[in-house]
């Protein structure tokens, strides 16, 4: 009876204390059932059924524990723990062991954070724009060149005159300006926004264009001035400008060359073509770069035969056949340069052409090459660069190569060589 008593009343004579227990303990409290109840004085028939509970638990799940109903049950149950004394060696040695561990724990954690991190994504004010041309008045132009002083002229051509001017901050320009017949025969032609797009052009192998001017029968263009002379001038118009190109800078030009037309057919977009690539448009830089400029301005002279007659193929001139400017005749122009390169004569309005191809084809590479540097032990690369040239010139425009596989071509000449 008094067993149904207990276990009845058991639920209501102890009163549950709500301990925060830590989860470290939570699989321990099972052999503490007292630490969680408050039992008074006047339940102690409730306190033996407990620990006579808790003794039935010890000794089924503990079996050593100490089954001696004399001790105290504290004893019995910290029976199965043992206690460990450490002497100093052993403190400081436990004591390396967690600052290292402390330490593993924080460089990790560092590291996660670090790798985690997530670079902030630029907004569309910090993206660098590519500016296009700028529009400059022409009486600040005027100022630049001393208004236009013959003094001031480093060179001519067939669009017109180029002048060494200097804006503020002292900066160095070259101006060119149109030949005023040119100006009156394109006059309703749209300059400010074709200038506009082709300034997008930027590459270390093509001289950039800065700014335009235009007023009534002026066109002027501003471009990047560039301290040195052309490929026409090296080869053509220095007596010992030949001998400062050898056959290593010859190979760096044409590859440059290359890879400037490259830029203007293949990545500017639109795309540009040149019109008339030719040596006196390529210039060399104080490091012996090539950079192509005048690109994109044969709408001021589509009809324009003089300085074009040579470095053209001959369906520019037939309306029939696909005529005018195109990619073809760009590769076909670069083609007559390299055979400047290789043979340092001019290209005498196309009759280089004709004389270098038999030559080229018969392998009498004695006879081709510039006689006045020395023939290198090694000619494999000449020959190249030579068939390079012969493909440009010798093939129609359907089986011409494109400007992509001629830069390759004279890349890995260039890294071979040069490098």
């Amino acid at each position: 009876m008094r067993g149904r008593v207990a276990s009845y009343q058991l639920p209501q004579l102890i009163r549950p204390i709500h301990l925060s227990i830590h989860p470290f303990c939570q699989p321990y409290s099972l052999f503490f059932p007292f630490q969680l109840f408050d039992i008074s004085p006047s339940n102690s028939h409730v306190y033996k059924l407990l620990f006579t509970h808790t003794r039935t638990i010890q000794s089924q799940l503990l079996p050593s524990t100490t089954n001696n109903p004399s001790l105290p049950i504290t004893n019995q149950i910290s029976t199965p723990f043992k206690t460990f004394k450490m002497n100093a060696a052993e403190h400081i040695a436990y004591d390396m062991v967690m600052i290292t561990l402390s330490i593993s724990l924080i460089v990790l954690a560092i590291i996660l954070f670090l790798a985690c991190k997530k670079k902030p994504v630029e907004s569309e004010e910090t993206l660098p724009v590519k500016l296009c041309a700028r529009a400059y008045p022409l009486t600040e132009v005027d100022a630049a060149t001393d208004g236009f002083n013959h003094r001031r002229i480093i060179g001519q051509g067939r669009l017109g005159t180029v002048y060494a001017g200097t804006l503020e901050k002292e900066e160095l320009l070259a101006v060119k300006r149109i030949h005023p017949v040119l100006v009156l025969s394109n006059a309703g032609f749209g300059f400010s926004s074709v200038l506009k797009w082709l300034s997008l052009a930027q590459h270390p192998n093509v001289v950039p264009i800065i700014g335009f001017s235009e007023a009534a029968g002026e066109r002027v263009i501003l471009m990047e001035f560039v301290h040195m002379a052309s490929l026409d001038f090296y080869l053509h118009k220095n007596k010992d400008g030949a001998s400062l190109l050898d056959w290593n800078k010859r190979l760096r030009i044409a590859a440059g060359a290359a890879r400037g037309l490259e830029y203007l057919h293949e990545v500017v977009a639109p795309n540009i073509v040149h019109g008339c690539v030719k040596s006196s448009n390529i210039l060399i830089d104080v490091n012996f770069c090539a950079r192509i400029c005048d690109y994109g301005l044969n709408f001021l002279a589509p009809v324009e035969k003089r300085g074009v007659v040579g470095y053209v193929d001959d369906e520019y001139w037939s309306e029939r056949r696909g005529g005018g400017a195109t990619k073809e005749s760009d590769v076909y122009g670069l083609g007559v340069v390299l055979l400047e390169l290789l043979t340092g004569k001019g290209c005498e309005g196309g009759l280089l052409v004709k004389w270098a191809l038999p030559l080229i084809r018969e392998t009498s590479f004695s006879e081709l090459l510039d006689p006045r540097l020395v023939i290198p032990s090694d000619t494999k690369p000449l020959v190249r660069l030579a068939k390079v040239a012969l493909a440009c010139v010798g093939n129609s425009r359907k089986c011409r190569p494109s400007v992509a596989q001629v830069a390759t071509i004279l890349n890995n000449l260039e890294t071979e060589v040069c490098l």
